[in-house]
């Protein structure tokens, strides 16, 4: 099969069944590999923050709803997970100015 064969395939599936319930149907940590997805308990740990402050900052505002929903869980695309990392190490860096 091509690419353009399978292009199509996907297409159709998509049309078919939605592509939301395409990707219920998937092993959940398959598609956020694929998707290159992190979750807020993966992130907080990643910039040093406990879970419950990052939770608190989110419901604040200070940061952003995560962008994706997979079943129960929260994630947030690889983009969103880089603009909090480069807000956060902004934050620590004018902490330590002062």
């Amino acid at each position: 099969m091509n690419n353009e064969s399978t292009e199509q395939l996907l297409q159709t599936l998509g049309s078919e069944f939605g592509v939301k319930k395409i990707i219920r149907a998937l092993p959940q940590q398959e598609v956020k590999r694929a998707l290159k997805l992190v979750s807020v308990g993966e992130l907080a740990s990643n910039i040093g923050m406990n879970y419950d402050s990052f939770q608190s900052r989110i419901e604040r505002g200070s940061f952003p709803y995560p962008e994706v929903q997979l079943r129960r869980r929260a994630y947030y695309s690889s983009e969103q997970a880089r603009a909090i990392t480069s807000m956060v190490a902004e934050e620590r860096k004018n902490r330590n100015l002062t």
